[in-house]
């Protein structure tokens, strides 16, 4: 039917909507740094109130949805918590042209008058939702970007496959590390374990929609500020079996005519059914970890809880984390 403004069946948001992607952009932000090597998943970054306006502009000083300031956070944590100010921070490390142009390598696309600015770290960048499927998938996949397919294949009358041909390989794109994306990955897959992350791991995915047995994740929701979209993308671990699939899911919830929803987070909302959905397209497949994975090169180092720095004779208390070759710190 025609539906109303809010609810247009005919417009496909996902794919010629364009929407901002909140705090889900925030994977491909850090992504960046960690590839380019200018920063760790042990970088720490001071989670306070910060003026990011230029000189002479209006204040620019966004904060977390509960006003709390966290003080010194770690990459990882920072990410894992969805906190504002160091993903902001990050942008300014990445140089925001950089990482404007490097998203565009992840598969996004972007209105033709938008320009980069210091809160595209947090989202607030229109983009099509289906290209944040692909670049998630893109982390998922050990950094390497495939091209969108909405066909599987095509069959002539008497059933003979016409395309792709039957021993082609999809053709995809290197765009980060494979060792970047597995820490992004190792990151993000602390989302759905609950001695990491409490709030967010209450939508881990299951073996079945009703399954007791957790099914290895990683994902990252958003929510934009007048709650006009709520999101949440992420992908189970790629399987073993050439023949199962290697599956990446997406939500996008709001209204076609982009007025605000009822006020609902994405905690409420686009989690629990991106949870749902992959946890019922992966019924009956093989239980499998991302540590399968785990390319060669990465070094685990023992870090500072605090600084992310080497441990020194003011340490209270340590974590290990994982570097790219020649990026553990070493000073204290």
């Amino acid at each position: 039917g025609k539906g109303s403004k809010k609810f247009q069946p005919q417009f496909d948001v996902l794919s010629d909507g364009w929407r901002q992607p909140g705090s889900s952009i925030k994977p491909l932000v850090y992504l960046i740094g960690i590839d380019d090597k200018t920063m760790t998943a042990s970088t720490m970054f001071m989670d306070v109130v910060t003026n990011f306006a230029p000189s002479g502009a209006k204040p620019f000083t966004p904060t977390q949805a509960d006003g709390a300031e966290r003080g010194p956070v770690r990459l990882r944590s920072a990410l894992q918590f969805s906190l504002n100010v160091p993903a902001i921070k990050a942008g300014f490390l990445n140089g925001l042209e950089h990482q404007y142009e490097r998203t565009k390598d992840f598969g996004i696309t972007y209105p033709k008058t938008a320009l980069p600015v210091a809160s595209q770290s947090i989202g607030t960048l229109e983009v099509h939702p289906i290209d944040m499927i692909s670049a998630f998938g893109m982390i998922g996949n050990g950094g390497v970007l495939m091209p969108h397919h909405t066909i599987v294949k095509i069959l002539d009358d008497n059933d003979v496959q016409v395309w792709p041909p039957k021993d082609a390989k999809p053709a995809g794109e290197r765009v980060v590390s494979r060792q970047a994306a597995y820490i992004m990955t190792d990151i993000l897959a602390g989302n759905t374990n609950p001695k990491v992350n409490p709030f967010w791991a209450k939508w881990r995915v299951t073996d079945g929609v009703t399954g007791s047995k957790t099914r290895p994740a990683a994902y990252k929701t958003g929510t934009t500020s007048d709650n006009k979209d709520v999101h949440a993308y992420g992908y189970l671990a790629m399987p073993s079996s050439k023949t199962e699939p290697a599956l990446v899911a997406g939500v996008w919830m709001g209204n076609s005519d982009n007025t605000p929803n009822d006020g609902k987070l994405s905690l409420d909302t686009s989690a629990p059914l991106w949870s749902a959905i992959l946890s019922d397209a992966s019924k009956g497949l093989k239980i499998e970890g991302f540590g399968r994975t785990k390319p060669k090169g990465l070094v685990t180092a023992t870090v500072d809880a605090f600084t992310g720095l080497k441990p020194s004779g003011a340490t209270r208390k340590t974590v290990e984390e994982l570097f790219l070759p020649g990026t553990a710190p070493t000073k204290s």
